[in-house]
């Protein structure tokens, strides 16, 4: 939930903040538990189970952070906000985990509309950490992981896939009313993020694996008897 003084907060922060063109922020998505350095184009999922995606980011010239904002979509809406309404892509928010040194200061996990004045926007989970006093630290060069996101796959198709994006950028907005990705250093600069994507597909079931291999076996068998 966003509280009052979370958002009075961000109201003071952004409208003290610049943004340069010397700094940057960016993301990149695997699944949990594999290496950091990994980047995939495609994770693969089953339907109707769960998937854990671990979400990294990485500033240049930033130093000292004292706020990081990541809006991870998962699918599309009209409308910014908790009150948007998904269009229905079949994945769906779990749970999130933070991740040290992120897992500390005043934190904000919610789901709904992204950044956009009009028309098609990501929906997904906007997760804010930010501190009142002290810093995170600088994540300057390699990187940290920012938290590990859970999605749930709906009862998908076979070959399916389906997007999920941490979107840009820092527009001119405060994050309660338009929501994006961006990170804010200790000198109250902030860098807006690259959008990053990474596609989902559906791999059938093992069951249903296990299934096929037994048909084409029979079918073998049918074909030797014959000849």
């Amino acid at each position: 939930m966003i509280t009052a003084n979370r958002f009075l907060l961000g109201v003071v922060i952004l409208g003290g903040a610049s943004l340069s063109q010397a700094q940057s922020l960016s993301y990149w998505v695997n699944k949990t538990g594999d290496s950091s350095s990994l980047t995939p184009s495609t994770i693969y999922v089953m339907p109707n189970s769960t998937v854990s995606l671990a979400v990294y980011a990485k500033t240049a010239g930033m130093g000292n952070l004292i706020g990081l904002d990541t809006m991870f979509g998962y699918d599309t809406t009209s409308t910014v906000g908790t009150g948007a309404t998904p269009a229905g892509s079949g994945l769906t928010f779990n749970s999130l985990s933070w991740s040290a040194p992120f897992s500390t200061g005043d934190l904000s996990v919610q789901q709904g509309g992204g950044f956009g004045a009009s028309g098609s926007r990501p929906y997904g989970t906007y997760a804010s950490s930010t501190l009142l006093t002290g810093n995170f630290g600088s994540i300057d060069g390699a990187g940290s992981k920012v938290f590990d996101i859970v999605l749930n796959v709906g009862a998908l198709s076979f070959g399916d896939t389906r997007t999920v994006t941490v979107f840009s950028t820092l527009n001119g907005a405060s994050p309660a009313d338009n929501w994006s990705s961006y990170a804010l250093n200790d000198s109250f600069a902030a860098a807006g993020a690259n959008s990053y994507n990474v596609t989902i597909e559906v791999v059938p079931e093992p069951a249903s694996i296990a299934a096929v291999g037994l048909g084409l076996a029979a079918l073998a068998r049918r074909k030797r008897k014959s000849a």
